[in-house]
């Protein structure tokens, strides 16, 4: 970090970074100290030798090294999608949290502190580490919001950030408020052509997907793409992004078949744009393996699923939440393929993984015990799906609006179980529920509605 950031350093040390000869040098002579150590990552001096040359220093000295460390920080400490590039930032990252509180605490360069902050909160989140990654978005924006007006661009960058962190939380709608407030001031500051609100509408309109606002969420992502097809070239990763996204939500809508074309071009751009381990390929894989088995492709869903994992298990560690969500969906997958047993072994990872990652009231952690309940139910061990299914409608109720299609597919699957059990006017009042919902969230023919209507059919004709 050090020597890339050489120009950046006070004359006298920048002359040392940059020459290897004196660089090394002075590393043998403070190696002879014995709370200095240099290793092949860098030079470590122990926090006591810290505190006493950083008391020795007069008030402005301190400024004037603060700022040069900044100076470097800044100009090295950059989040990164690139697995390869995680170990040096994970390396970088207590110098550069060190470095921004540094800086705010004599509210020097509050613009560079919240950006270094920033930065490392995005790297958190990345890494699974949520909680960690909103604290460091919220002092980031605290930071902000003393140096800069309240409509500044700066201040929207991190009331989206924090947004995609509140929903990785579970937390939608106040996810949906940042964001808001986010593209308030960016149309405020941009022209409607600009990419930057691109961005914002794409990411307001996955949180309107998972608050069940679908058609609203088609909306803002056709927007978005309309935008970004005029200021990209067609092979844009951008454009791979929204076409996955806009994909989702066509997924939702039961549009299987609409979903599959975006998802290919979605690939088609990524497999060209990065390297073939990369995690958004995994991600795309995993999605387009959704699709397939709406299509009745298990097999296939199965092979892209299995590709996805073999890249998320080597990009991130092994409880992090997203190869808990491949898990899950190669475990919904098992099941189709009458592997109960199978499915069952990789929930109860993904499971394992999520109560760990989440709160206990997480939709994730609903979700999956809800796909739990369905091989429960396979396996015959009808009241454990039914206990299952019980707490993810719990979470869901509390978690999501009233007419949330999740909820609707919950309640037709409790419905089913129930039945089973021989509680029929339980299942009843179950199926009754999840009509009410499909009915007003989701399109005529889409599959689970059609479904519904035809159970409902067929217990008013016995």
């Amino acid at each position: 970090m050090l020597t890339a950031g050489a120009e950046k350093t006070p004359k006298e040390l920048g002359i040392v970074l940059s020459d290897p000869l004196r660089l090394n040098g002075v590393k043998k002579e403070v190696s002879g100290y014995g709370l200095a150590e240099v290793t092949v990552e860098g030079l470590t001096l122990h926090r006591l030798v810290q505190t006493v040359i950083r008391d020795r220093l007069h008030t402005a000295a301190q400024n004037l090294w603060c700022q040069a460390a900044a100076a470097v920080v800044n100009a090295s400490f950059t989040y990164s999608e690139d697995p390869l590039d995680w170990p040096g930032l994970r390396l970088q990252m207590p110098h550069a949290l060190q470095t921004a509180e540094a800086l705010a605490e004599r509210t020097l360069a509050p613009e560079i502190a919240g950006h270094i902050l920033n930065e490392a909160a995005l790297f958190q989140q990345t890494q699974g580490a949520y909680a960690a990654a909103k604290t460091l978005l919220e002092r980031a924006i605290a930071i902000w919001k003393k140096a800069y007006d309240a409509d500044h661009p700066r201040l929207a960058v991190g009331y989206n950030n924090l947004a995609l962190v509140e929903q990785d939380l579970g937390n939608p709608t106040a996810a949906k408020s940042l964001l808001e407030r986010a593209i308030a001031i960016w149309e405020q500051a941009y022209a409607a052509e600009q990419p930057t609100l691109a961005t914002s509408y794409s990411n307001l309109a996955t949180v309107e997907q998972d608050l069940g606002n679908l058609a609203a969420a088609k909306t803002l992502l056709e927007r978005a793409i309309a935008i970004e097809e005029k200021a990209y070239a067609a092979n844009h990763p951008t454009l791979a992004e929204r076409y996955n996204n806009l994909a989702l939500v066509e997924k939702d809508l039961g549009n299987p078949t609409v979903a599959k074309t975006l998802l290919e071009r979605a690939i088609a751009i990524s497999e060209k744009a990065y390297a073939a381990n990369h995690p958004t390929l995994a991600e795309r894989y995993n999605n387009l393996a959704l699709v397939e088995q709406d299509l009745g492709n298990p097999t296939v869903a199965k092979t892209l699923l299995e590709r996805a994992i073999a890249i998320s298990e080597k990009a991130y560690a092994t409880d992090h939440p997203t190869v808990a969500t491949n898990y899950s969906n190669l475990a919904t997958v098992e099941q189709d393929l009458g592997n109960s047993a199978a499915a069952k072994t990789l929930l109860e990872r993904a499971i394992a993984i999520s109560e760990k990652a989440y709160a206990a009231d997480h939709p994730t952690v609903a979700t999956n015990y809800s796909n739990l309940a369905m091989v429960e139910e396979s396996l015959g061990n009808l009241a454990a799906a039914k206990t299952l299914l019980e707490r993810a409608i719990a979470i869901g109720e509390k978690a999501s609006a009233a007419d949330h299609p999740t909820l609707s597919l919950s309640y037709h699957n409790l419905a089913v179980v129930v039945q089973d059990l021989g509680e029929l006017a339980a299942a009843r009042t179950w199926m009754e529920k999840a009509h009410a919902i499909a009915v007003q969230r989701m399109p005529l023919d889409h599959q689970l509605r059609v479904g519904i209507q035809k159970w409902l059919e067929s217990q008013s004709s016995e």
